[in-house]
């Protein structure tokens, strides 16, 4: 709720409190791990976020669920790209590529980390067009508007969102 709230760093020091428990000790804390990571990006500390989603990707991934794995790897083109480090991202984009239906929410994100429109604008029309998937798609229009974006990160992700859901065919 913090994150959502534009408070990325107060939302970090209230996972860093949870986290202090240790996920060796509570494994069942990867998905607020995960979180974190997140709350790092939008408060443009992706240099920060790819250390901890590294650590996550080596020693707590068997702990995640698919959808959330799809979170790290979006974590991770999402950070290496905002380092200038787009080439190591390619794997990881690879990777959500292939298993798009099992997060589209994590795919969708990773293409805007990227700037890529077309990509974003696809997956939202697949979302629209899926009984199962639209109120999914919808909730993505409205947590990408709202207050200005708090960081640089959040704006360009608002920003390519913003485009794609402005094209013809999405409208």
């Amino acid at each position: 709720a913090l994150h959502d709230a534009g408070r990325p760093a107060d939302a970090i020091r209230a996972f860093d409190s949870l986290l202090a428990f240790g996920l060796d000790n509570y494994p069942m804390l990867v998905s607020q791990a995960i979180n974190r990571t997140e709350a790092l990006i939008s408060d443009d500390r992706p240099a920060e976020a790819l250390t901890a989603l590294n650590e996550l990707d080596e020693k707590y991934m068997k702990y995640a669920s698919s959808y959330g794995k799809m979170w790290v790897w979006a974590g991770k083109v999402c950070a290496l790209n905002a380092l200038g480090r787009s080439a190591e991202a390619i794997p990881y984009m690879t990777k959500l590529d292939a298993q798009l239906k099992d997060n589209m929410s994590a795919v969708m994100k990773a293409g805007a980390c990227v700037g890529d429109i077309d990509k974003v604008e696809q997956i939202m029309l697949s979302r629209l067009d899926s009984a199962d998937d639209r109120t999914g798609a919808l909730l993505s229009f409205v947590q990408f508007t709202g207050a200005e974006a708090q960081s640089r990160f959040d704006a360009k992700v608002r920003d390519v969102i913003t485009k794609a859901r402005n094209r013809p065919a999405v409208q």
